[in-house]
């Protein structure tokens, strides 16, 4: 289905089922959600899953994206789906200090973020290149630095499964981690490529990439 056609865009409900059963396996157990009344296009719940002995941060993930079937443009670059995601998700993770239980634009915006960020994945079928880009419209944190953001694989223990979450129908979904970016960073990419602004991210932010951090600096 097209997100631009104004239908709703829904997993079943034994594919959600999986896609609950995937992420406490691979994350932990879903304490709430985030939901999204979206009349139209994908509805990107949030699952939250609080810090936990394998994973001592919150790990913010969306179910609802994957119902959206990404497809290769025709001017997609030879490069293009290696690896490529029809279906996807994205997870957002935050330290364990956050303070989700105030709903405060100060400490709920990495939700209202991933969720829009999920909504134009579906509608820029941006997933067809490594390491892609969201440019958001809008600031989304109080200190209006972060304007999008880069998908990467989640990082991973070496003794962690990483196969992609399998739905009913035998079609996979891959997580992608949602790191926010600051405009200049996103100017480096469109410049460097993704792969390059990735590496500069470890380089010079090291644990900061994976957990959101409002205090960290540009790396470009």
């Amino acid at each position: 289905m097209n997100t631009e056609s104004g239908i709703q865009e829904l997993y079943s409900s034994k594919d959600t089922d999986i896609l609950k059963k995937y992420i406490k396996k691979h994350y932990g157990k879903i304490q709430s959600f985030y939901r999204d009344y979206s009349s139209t296009g994908v509805h990107p719940d949030i699952a939250i899953i609080p810090p936990n002995l394998s994973k001592p941060f919150f790990t913010l993930v969306t179910i609802g994206l994957g119902a959206h079937i990404t497809t290769l443009p025709d001017n997609a670059p030879s490069n293009a789906g290696k690896p490529f995601a029809e279906r996807m998700e994205l997870i957002l993770t935050l330290d364990k200090s956050w303070h989700l239980e105030e709903k405060t634009e100060e400490w709920y915006w990495p939700l209202h973020m991933l969720r829009d960020a999920a909504k134009l994945a579906a509608e820029r079928n941006c997933c067809f290149e490594e390491f892609p880009a969201i440019e958001m419209p809008k600031y989304y944190d109080p200190f209006n630095k972060f304007i999008g953001a880069l998908l990467a694989d989640p990082e991973v223990d070496i003794s962690e499964d990483t196969s992609p979450c399998r739905l009913t129908e035998g079609e996979e979904v891959r997580f992608f981690q949602f790191i926010p970016l600051f405009r200049e960073e996103l100017r480096f990419r469109k410049d460097h490529g993704g792969e390059q602004l990735f590496k500069k991210l470890r380089k010079d932010a090291l644990d900061l990439v994976y957990c959101v951090n409002p205090e960290r600096h540009s790396v470009s």
